[in-house]
């Protein structure tokens, strides 16, 4: 209980901070990294809907983390509207604290949000179940996720460095056995696509692949897309033909421009 007096007691600190970081790093470039869709959707009485998420990151790897929800605009068409947090502890289902806030509406994006990063960072855990409350509305009327954001900096070169992307490598024809069939060039630089495509977002390809991956963490027998050359490009090849003359030979497809997770 005395922790949880000492988390509340914080909130309106938490605020302020909330208020400064969207000064401070306005100038920074926040990108997605995942959404975190809910577990279940639940009718609590005849005007609220709950919506509960299971949270097991670590918080400091992310610099956002925004509540979002569509609504039927058809029924509602406030600036904001009001919202109740309640975060507990997974194990035990005991209750760390509880809020009355308000989501804000986005009118760029088209949904209501509220970032509760700093909230989850005060809890200073990492299995925890989020509840949010909303009023007048259904589970099918509204659809709510999580969008887990990191800022773009140094420290996720190594992140950077592992998506899918186009790499090259320089290969010799005679140590792959072909010199005889291929004259020039007698080396080359051969493209590819390599990396990983777990963490797949709208930005960084078609919502066809997106939603593929999402369903193959439900059903294993849809493919996970993979990281795969989606542009190429021809090359001339001076070749040995099978009657012994040489000519060069358009080589269709040799070249990979763009690598995408398909």
């Amino acid at each position: 209980m005395v922790e949880k007096h000492q988390l509340l007691t914080n909130l309106e600190e938490i605020r302020t901070r909330r208020r400064r970081r969207a000064i401070t790093s306005s100038s920074l470039l926040t990108v997605p990294v995942r959404t975190v869709q809910p577990t279940g959707c639940l009718s609590i009485n005849s005007n609220q809907i709950q919506s509960t998420f299971s949270w097991s990151d670590v918080i400091d790897g992310f610099s956002s983390i925004e509540l979002v929800y569509h609504v039927n605009t058809n029924q509602i068409s406030k600036s904001s509207i009001p919202l109740r947090i309640v975060v507990k502890q997974s194990d035990d289902l005991r209750e760390v604290f509880a809020l009355d806030t308000n989501l804000e509406y986005d009118s760029m994006r088209e949904f209501y949000f509220l970032n509760i990063y700093d909230y989850l960072r005060q809890i200073k855990r990492s299995n925890l179940i989020i509840e949010s409350i909303l009023s007048d509305q259904t589970c099918s009327t509204s659809h709510s996720y999580l969008i887990l954001s990191s800022f773009r900096s140094n420290h996720l070169s190594f992140q950077e460095e592992t998506k899918c992307k186009l790499k090259s490598i320089q290969i010799q024809f005679e140590e792959l056995g072909l010199a005889y069939l291929i004259i020039r060039p007698k080396e080359y630089t051969f493209t590819y696509c390599d990396g990983s495509c777990s963490d797949l977002t709208l930005q960084q390809g078609s919502l066809h692949t997106f939603l593929q991956a999402m369903i193959n963490k439900k059903n294993s027998h849809v493919r996970h897309p993979t990281c795969v050359p989606s542009q190429y490009a021809d090359d001339n090849f001076l070749l040995r033909q099978t009657d012994g003359d040489l000519q060069i030979y358009p080589v269709k497809d040799i070249i990979v421009r763009q690598c995408a997770c398909l």
